[in-house]
């Protein structure tokens, strides 16, 4: 991990507001990381997870900058939902899927740097969704059941 933030920061020091482009801290890992720990570092130990940074933060520091950081702050900021904003208790469970996926986002930014396994993009979704919904719901001020009506 520190290895890998080590390197970002050089990247984020060419470029601090788009980074060094999506894919690239592979590349940058392997540009920085001799003159930064030495040969004999690399050949014992070898490449620290320099494919994906070891942590999201890192890597979208690395290869977007402050503007890919900027965007995915903001994004997890405008659609998470509390749970007492929430007047309808049966969009409770949309309030548990959300808070869920921001925990995922959490830890997803601490560490694994992938941007596509374990199913992240799916989270993207579901975090969106379930802010959508409740917040479509309240404006309507219709309730949302998960129960099945009869017809």
């Amino acid at each position: 991990l520190y290895s890998n933030y080590i390197i970002a920061q050089e990247s984020f020091r060419k470029n601090p507001f788009t980074g060094g482009g999506l894919g690239t801290h592979e590349k940058t890992y392997d540009q920085y990381f001799e003159a930064k720990f030495g040969k004999a570092f690399k050949i014992m130990f070898g490449n620290f997870n320099a494919k994906d940074g070891n942590s999201l933060f890192i890597r979208l520091m690395s290869e977007t900058g402050l503007f890919g950081l900027g965007l995915i702050f903001l994004f997890i900021y405008k659609f998470r939902l509390k749970r007492t904003h929430v007047r309808d208790p049966n969009l409770n469970i949309y309030v548990i899927i959300n808070q869920g996926a921001f925990v995922v986002f959490i830890i997803r930014l601490m560490r694994t740097g992938n941007y596509i396994g374990q199913g992240f993009f799916l989270f993207f979704f579901i975090y969106y969704i379930t802010y959508k919904l409740v917040k479509d719901a309240e404006k309507n001020e219709l309730p949302v059941s998960t129960e099945v009506q009869p017809v």
